[in-house]
């Protein structure tokens, strides 16, 4: 007679996947900040935050906007959806509202000293009215967009416009070493 644990057996091949703890993106947030920024939940950090927003639940996005709460959220994505899980375009901005950040969507409010025939998506012109700003940036990009040469670029001109040093982290994860 065989043994009841042997016939029980699993099939060659396959094996339970216990998934990884996962953490909010709060508790990600304050492990990629700084201490003394982190410790002071206010508006008035230099903090820059590129949001891969593909990569990113609803929840999530939420919960971004509600730990960073940027003065401006810049879209530079080339179709800015937010329609994903239970949240919405309308949902989106209401949350925008309570958190106080300004919404801009680049391909409609380009500086317009620039060449408007170059692609904004692919080398993002801030205007200076854009980063004129003393607290948090949110910057929504495409998962095609998550490149060094967009974070960099979009990081110095923040950086040179507004004279300060900035904090850059990404959600989910940074494209570059900024």
């Amino acid at each position: 007679m065989s043994n009841p644990t042997e016939s029980a057996k699993k099939p060659a091949g396959l094996h339970l996947v216990i998934p990884k703890e996962r953490h909010s993106i709060a508790d990600d947030l304050r492990n990629k900040l700084p201490a003394q920024i982190s410790l002071f939940p206010t508006s008035d950090k230099r903090i820059i935050v590129f949001v891969t927003f593909s990569k990113i639940s609803d929840s999530e996005f939420v919960e971004t906007l509600n730990a960073v709460r940027p003065h401006v959220v810049v879209d530079l994505r080339r179709f800015p959806r937010f329609d994903t899980g239970k949240l919405n375009r309308a949902m989106a901005f209401e949350h925008f509202e309570k958190t106080h950040a300004k919404y801009i969507d680049m391909l409609w409010s380009y500086d317009s000293s620039t060449d408007h025939t170059q692609d904004l998506t692919a080398h993002p012109v801030l205007s200076p009215d854009l980063i004129a700003t003393n607290g948090p940036v949110m910057i929504l990009l495409e998962a095609k967009q998550c490149q060094p040469e967009i974070v960099d670029t979009v990081t110095r001109q923040i950086a040179t416009r507004s004279n300060h040093q900035w904090d850059v982290i990404g959600v989910p994860n940074l494209c570059s070493a900024v």
